[in-house]
């Protein structure tokens, strides 16, 4: 399954890098194979909605403040579906991850000159790998 997993996460990481897009058909892919994976269904809701519900806030507040938005709905409805892949106290880390690969990204992004919007879902990708990287399927 984690080959099904990195095979996903690296085409949503391509499209985004890409045509800064994240399709849905592959996010509803990987949160299937986290459904029929298993685990807390509890857990598992209460990360998605936590992770969805901060990229939406995060998307808000930044409009709120410049107008534009922070991070693409596609952005957030990744987050919700990694949610899936996390229990809860992974969810800092992973966070943290996500967000030192994002800095990195935009910088190298805007240093090549391609503009101020920066594909985001590979650093999310890498976040959920070294999340998931201590989990066995």
């Amino acid at each position: 399954m984690i080959y099904i997993v990195l095979g996903l996460l690296s085409t949503i990481s391509i499209v985004d890098i890409k045509r800064l897009y994240i399709p849905d058909s592959l996010l509803i892919a990987l949160a299937l194979l986290a459904l029929i994976n298993g685990g807390d269904w509890g857990a598992m809701f209460l990360s998605a909605v936590v992770l969805g519900g901060l990229g939406v806030l995060l998307r808000q507040a930044y409009v709120v403040k410049d107008k534009l938005p922070a991070l693409g709905l596609g952005d957030c409805k990744m987050l919700f579906v990694c949610g899936l892949w996390l229990q809860p106290t992974m969810i800092p880390a992973f966070l943290i991850i996500a967000g030192l690969c994002g800095v990195i990204t935009g910088i190298v992004w805007y240093y090549l000159d391609y503009g101020d919007r920066f594909p985001f879902a590979p650093s999310i990708s890498l976040a959920l790998l070294q999340s998931l990287s201590q989990y066995s399927f």
